[in-house]
């Protein structure tokens, strides 16, 4: 009885020690343990580190985390105490996740810790936390040099990600993003299209025309949960294709002013395409200037041609087409002239007659068309037997606007002068400007101009041979045309001229008089040797003259004894 009475007591005894023991560890199980921090290692997520707080004051003697994103588990086994107390403790992963493991995304992280007392699991961090691949873009555009009509290229790269700062420095190919190509600065404004998706290894090609060559282009990749937004500029060159307009004509090109009608002027525009060579340049603006208030802006049809028209006698007769230019294309310009003859008049005008036979002209020309100016070249000097023709041509009188009147100055008014050779002793004079495209013709009013005809006859120089100290007689006659016959002309200076030998001039040596019956004579003592004869210069009514020239030659002297003085005769 008393043994099986202790046997009852023992078991009772050890039944209460066990049911406290119990107990006193499920009171010890309450969250005696705190996670306060759980993330990266500095900047490196791939390393974990977690603080801790013990309020056992324990030393923990294991901890083991878990990072959960989605489907995405990853368990961290091989944590170690760092330093720090017990209600602040660092415990750091020995060695990085691998990184095929722990994709970026948002991490929530949970503990199971251990100290002496107890073992705690799942204990929860305070905030989870993230992290992102850094994008890195390369692109590249083949051809990279484009032009008119070939602006289409294909854009091939690869897009990247990285960690900054994490156990793996070496980008790795981001798969399945959308790539696009921007126009970052054009005048038509933004511009994207997309390009492709990557593939596995984050490479990409894609065929793009880009659509204006006055910007710059980028490569990018948009940004998502797990991904920076990144990009690069594309290298692209634009060369201008060069622009030529063909077969312009213009239709009528001669108009008279203030007469009804347009000029139609015709062309074909082409571009020289870098793959194709020349080709019609369809739909492109042409600039067509006939004035400052007659400019037109026409476009070319599919075949590069165009066709424009434009009224003359308004802004002038000039016209000139520009077409091209830009980053893209070269410039062409055509420039021509549409003729309007415009009414010209001539006024001013004098002739005068000298006794050289020589006829001065001056004269006038003015033009009223507005937005036109007077002829610039020379006007026709035209002779006539009788008041009202038929003229014949005479000669030219050119422009002369440094003599010019203030009465005939500015850009309306031309003035000509000039001198031509008479061919009649008694004729009718006027300027004449012939017809041209650019000027109707038009004579001026006509003037009688005359002169005597005169001679010298029979000029007589004895000896021809003269010794030195010797003497010479120079005498002749000299006669007047008049009323139908030749008259000897009375009371007349002559002039007794010699051109001396090897000498190209001739001088006067003495002034002579003509007696009643228009003889006159001279003698002279040691003359020169070289040509002798007589001049008469003329007068108001009546053309000068000379008689017939003879040869005399000085003997025994090796000088010219008569003083020349500075009696030259031009």
């Amino acid at each position: 009885m008393r043994l099986r009475s202790c046997l009852t007591a023992v078991i009772a005894l050890s039944a209460t020690m066990l049911t406290t023991f119990l107990v006193a560890g499920a009171a010890s199980a309450a969250a005696n343990i705190t996670i306060t921090q759980a993330g990266p290692t500095d900047s490196d997520p791939y390393v974990l580190t977690v603080v801790a707080d013990d309020a056992n004051n324990l030393q923990l003697t294991s901890m083991t985390a878990y990072l959960s994103s989605g489907a995405t588990s990853v368990t961290v086994s091989n944590l170690q105490y760092v330093s720090g107390p017990a209600s602040a403790q660092t415990w750091t992963a020995t060695a990085p996740v691998p990184q095929a493991d722990l994709p970026p995304g948002t991490y929530t992280v949970t503990v199971d810790a251990v100290d002496a007392d107890e073992s705690d699991t799942g204990l929860a961090a305070p905030a989870p936390f993230s992290f992102s691949w850094t994008t890195n873009v390369t692109a590249t555009a083949t051809p990279s040099v484009l032009t008119y009509n070939e602006t289409t290229t294909t854009i091939s790269g690869q897009v990247t990600g990285d960690v900054p700062g994490s156990s793996y420095p070496e980008p790795v190919g981001l798969a399945g993003v959308p790539v696009y190509v921007n126009l970052v600065n054009g005048d038509a404004g933004p511009w994207d299209e997309q390009i492709g998706t990557t593939e596995s290894d984050g490479s990409f090609s894609g065929s793009v025309q880009l659509p204006s060559a006055d910007g710059e282009y980028t490569v990018t990749v948009g940004a998502t949960a797990t991904m920076d937004a990144g990009g690069t500029s594309l290298a692209t060159t634009w060369e201008a294709d060069a622009v030529e307009l063909t077969g312009v004509t213009v239709t009528p090109q001669d108009f008279t002013y203030g007469a009804n009608g347009v000029a139609t002027v015709t062309g074909t525009l082409d571009y020289q395409d870098s793959v194709t060579g020349w080709q019609p340049l369809a739909g492109e603006t042409i600039v067509m200037d006939a004035g400052p208030s007659d400019v037109q802006y026409i476009t070319s049809n599919a075949k590069g041609q165009f066709t424009w028209t434009f009224t003359p006698d308004t802004d002038g007769t000039g016209w000139s087409i520009e077409a091209g230019g830009g980053n893209l294309l070269g410039v062409a310009q055509a420039s021509g002239t549409v003729f309007d003859a415009v009414p010209v008049s001539l006024s001013s005008f004098s002739a005068t007659l000298s006794p050289e036979a020589e006829v001065t002209a001056h004269a006038c020309a003015v033009v009223s068309a507005p937005g036109f100016t007077a002829p610039q070249s020379y006007l026709d000097v035209q002779y006539a037997s009788k008041p009202g023709g038929p003229w014949t041509y005479l000669g030219r009188v050119h422009l002369d606007q440094s003599q010019a009147p203030s009465s005939c100055a500015g850009s309306t008014r031309s003035y000509f002068s000039g001198t031509v050779r008479a061919r009649l002793a008694s004729a009718y004079y006027r300027v004449f400007l012939p017809g041209s495209t650019s000027f109707q013709a038009h004579g001026s009013m006509s003037v009688h101009l005359s002169k005597y005809l005169t001679r010298i006859i029979s000029v007589s120089v004895s000896p021809r041979s003269v010794a030195h100290g010797g003497r010479m007689t120079v005498h002749g006659r000299l006669q007047q045309y008049k009323d139908g016959r030749w008259r000897d002309f009375a009371h007349q200076q002559v002039l007794i001229v010699v051109k001396p030998k090897g000498s190209k001039v001739w001088y006067w040596l003495r002034k002579v008089k003509t007696n009643s019956s228009g003889y006159f004579s001279s003698r002279f003592v040691d003359p020169v040797s070289g040509d002798w004869t007589a001049a008469y210069d003329g007068s108001r009514t009546d053309f000068a003259s000379s008689g017939s020239i003879h040869y005399v030659t000085l003997k025994g002297s090796a000088r010219q004894a008569l003083d020349l003085g500075r009696a030259e005769l031009s």
